[in-house]
């Protein structure tokens, strides 16, 4: 059947029926349908669309379900066992599977949390849900003071959303029905995407109407919304993000209630590979195994090789020899009490200029360019005490000096020696003040100014301590920065870990053991460096197939022309360059795809909305 030859009367009759097919068999007429979403899925995430949809599990048939084992010198592989459905359900649940409950008896669930290690293919398993949800129910009854429903996507950064969004779309676009339902009277944007359904009710047409919008995590973004689904992607990390005002407990605070007025038909889907022991997924988890969840609640947890046994085992085998700490949260999916590696190592090395010890203050061409910022992470005997000297030549951010002292109880540092060698860099990079926490500050500051340095006091405190992390994160990940070759900064950098504490918040700095004296110092004159220039005006390098490209970044990192961050990958050998599908949007001054900013031809279709 040609769908667009019908027209609005033929439609809404063809789609009301549609929907009541789909909801007899969801899995069957929706999920793995051709016309919709055509997903082949997983043993694993069969059985958690059956249980979400109350479908009886199966007792007899046997899947392939990877599982964990270690050789006798301990070497992480995949085995290959045989388990049935209701095996899995227990697997991923920790619960025995109930079956045998009447249509009567039978909970709705409607709150959804995957807790599944990366690249386990839980977003789109989620994407697909949450158009299920948007296109299933005629919200046109429940509406009272707004004409849409909408459907969030929140998640700890914009760029993530837009993501989930861009897969939600492609997912729209490809189905003959479902792109009939765009709807083309408003604007769809980067941002935001409207769909219209025709429901016939009582032998009339009624619109259901729906916006599909992203949105950093925020009680910002959810006000005023009526919110008949919600998806909350990457949730374990919301409140390790930098720009985030608000924990998830107060965002998702916000949110419930602007789901009441839909009751059970609305649903919500927490989505993450874990985290650190803490914050509103973890919170479920504990409840789930302790059985106080509401009964519309489940809770998945899954390794990355269980929910997708698509990917060749091998990727996982490499990714436990290259990092087994990190491999606990990311494809093991376990909550641990810290992460380490908040900085990927292989970043870390990539940014450091080899041989380079020490660099002298650029020439007088670039002088009136350059701008210079020191700092001090003050020790006198167990600890290092550090000066790290970091610029910006109206390009890059580039680290000019990395210093350390080392006291011992019976020789501690002299801060005066530490005072003249700081005071001669300082005239060298004409540097007017030196960035020092409050540790000793009082005496310091004293003594300091007597050779003519002038220290600047800034609370070393978890908040400023996020904030200078954080910026070191981006500027590494970004490759906008250049370390200077001290192996010991190097791998104080790369040992940075994020530790829970006793009230429930985080904090960020050197593992049991060790130290973060060089990081702190390098991490602070990098902050302050950013803060004066502004990220806007840094540019990336990216070195790859030994061609370099210069690109112009926002902010975020993200490229004003390709290739992008996201457009290299060793798949491709290369880069991309797309930059002729992207324009400026004239209303927000944004880049978008030309193709939502140019108005669609007339398809003779839209008209019946």
């Amino acid at each position: 059947m040609d769908i667009s030859k019908l027209n609005n009367a033929q439609f809404a009759a063809l789609f009301t029926k549609t929907v009541e097919k789909i909801k007899e068999d969801p899995i069957k007429n929706f999920f793995r349908a051709k016309g919709f979403m055509d997903f082949k899925p997983t043993p694993a995430q069969s059985v958690a669309l059956k249980t979400i949809f109350g479908k009886p599990l199966d007792y007899y048939t046997k899947h392939n379900i990877r599982q964990e084992r270690h050789d006798e010198d301990g070497i992480f592989y995949l085995e290959d066992v045989e388990m049935t459905e209701v095996e899995i359900y227990k697997f991923m649940t920790g619960k025995p599977y109930i079956p045998g409950l009447k249509e009567s008896e039978k909970t709705i669930i409607n709150m959804i949390d995957l807790v599944v290690g990366r690249r386990g293919g839980k977003t789109t398993l989620s994407a697909m849900l949450a158009i299920y949800c948007a296109i299933t129910t005629n919200w046109k009854p429940y509406l009272r003071k707004t004409p849409t429903a909408h459907v969030l996507i929140l998640s700890h950064s914009r760029d993530f959303s837009d993501e989930v969004l861009d897969l939600i779309r492609t997912l729209i676009e490809e189905s003959p029905i479902l792109s009939r339902l765009i709807n083309k009277k408003t604007k769809n944007t980067a941002s935001t995407m409207n769909l219209v359904m025709p429901f016939v009710v009582e032998g009339k047409i009624q619109r259901s109407r729906v916006t599909i919008k992203v949105g950093a995590a925020s009680k910002k973004t959810t006000r005023g919304t009526a919110a008949c689904a919600v998806l909350c992607d990457e949730i374990a990390y919301w409140n390790l993000d930098e720009n985030l005002k608000e924990t998830d407990v107060e965002i998702l605070k916000a949110v419930r209630p602007n789901m009441k007025q839909f009751g059970r038909k609305a649903m919500m889907i927490k989505l993450s590979s874990p985290g650190i022991k803490q914050g509103v997924l973890y919170g479920e988890y504990q409840k789930w195994h302790e059985g106080t969840l509401p009964a519309n609640y489940i809770v998945f947890k899954a390794p990355s090789w269980v929910w997708n046994n698509i990917l060749p085992k091998q990727e996982f085998v490499d990714e436990w020899v290259l990092d087994q700490d990190g491999f606990d949260t990311e494809y093991r999916a376990n909550f641990v009490d810290s992460l380490s590696n908040f900085i990927l190592p292989e970043f870390v090395d990539m940014a450091v200029m080899t041989g380079v010890k020490y660099c002298a203050p650029e020439g007088v061409e670039q002088s009136d360019k350059m701008v210079y910022k020191a700092a001090i992470d003050a020790a006198f005997k167990g600890d290092a005490f550090t000066f790290s000297v970091v610029g910006y030549n109206g390009h890059r951010i580039k680290q000019y000096i990395s210093k350390g002292w080392k006291g011992s109880k019976t020789n501690p540092v002299k801060p005066s020696e530490v005072a003249k060698y700081i005071r001669q860099i300082c005239k060298e990079f004409d540097i007017p003040t030196v960035a020092a926490d409050q540790y000793a500050f009082t005496p310091l500051r004293e003594i300091f100014e007597k050779y003519g340095v002038n220290l600047e006091e800034y609370t070393f405190n978890p908040t400023f301590k996020k904030k200078i992390y954080f910026n070191l994160k981006k500027l590494v990940h970004g490759q906008q920065i250049d370390f200077l070759d001290n192996p010991i900064q190097s791998k104080e950098i790369k040992e940075l870990v994020v530790e829970q504490t006793n009230a429930g918040n985080f904090k960020i700095g050197h593992p049991s053991g060790g130290s973060d004296d060089y990081s702190d110092s390098v991490a602070i004159s990098s902050f302050l460096v950013t803060e004066e220039v502004g990220g806007a005006n840094l540019k990336v390098d990216f070195q790859m197939s030994g061609m370099l490209y210069k690109i112009k970044t926002d902010s975020t990192g993200r490229a004003f022309t390709a290739p992008s961050v996201d457009m290299i990958s060793e798949e491709l050998g290369g880069a991309i360059d797309n930059s002729h599908e992207y324009a400026v949007d004239p209303e927000t001054g944004k880049l978008v795809r030309r193709s939502l900013l140019e108005d669609e031809p007339d398809d003779g279709i839209h008209g019946m909305f």
